[in-house]
């Protein structure tokens, strides 16, 4: 069995604060080496994204520029000072440690970012790989193409999220789906099989 878990206002929160903090140092990290000029940033990066095909801004640089996308993101998040951005802790690693089989991690956050986040929240030692958007991986949940990374036919699956448009594909797919929110599903969703309100209440599941 491989458990797959989204990341951003799952395993902690709010995930817009990490956003909107990261938004800000990839503007400052833009200009301060001469790729933009400020006033002009929204206008060049909405062209980059466009020239390239990519809502995402971060891949959108790294292609137009040419540069190393691991490197420039990790110079990123080191100066976004993550352990003092006052995230709340979702889930344990108990939590997650006591389900049986593989658990891994599938982010629509940049790849070294969604990386970091799991060491600083201890949970490196859970998960057996954590995925996120790479230049060679663009595509964001819930795009059919993002789940392949994880995708395994012989194995049974299992995804947890908690956004209910994300789990519309594993549904087809044929995984078992698991939406955590503290309000339970809006109207007749089919393709979420089990609703709990936290991380923890999933060993109580039968799967």
């Amino acid at each position: 069995m491989r458990w797959v878990f989204d990341l951003d206002d799952l395993l902690y929160g709010p995930g817009r604060t990490t956003c909107d903090a990261f938004d800000a140092c990839l503007r400052t990290w833009t200009v301060e080496r001469g790729l933009f000029i400020s006033h002009e940033y929204d206008v060049r990066m909405a062209e980059l994204k466009n020239a390239h095909r990519t809502r995402y801004a971060a891949i959108a640089l790294c292609q137009g520029f040419d540069l190393p996308f691991d490197e420039c993101i990790g110079e990123i998040v080191d100066t976004m000072i993550l352990d003092r951005l006052a995230l709340a802790r979702w889930a344990l690693p108990d939590d997650i440690r006591c389900l049986p089989g593989e658990k891994v991690v599938l982010s629509n956050s940049p790849e070294p970012f969604a990386q970091r986040m799991v060491r600083l929240l201890g949970l490196e030692h859970v998960f057996s790989s954590v995925h996120g958007i790479t230049p060679e991986y663009p595509d964001m949940k819930p795009s059919p193409a993002a789940y392949d990374r994880v995708d395994a036919p012989d194995r049974q699956l299992v995804m947890v999220e908690d956004t209910e448009e994300n789990l519309r594909v594993p549904h087809e797919r044929g995984w078992r789906t698991i939406l955590v929110s503290k309000n339970p599903p809006t109207g007749t969703s089919p393709w979420i099989h089990h609703y709990v309100k936290t991380v923890a209440d999933i060993r109580y599941l039968s799967i």
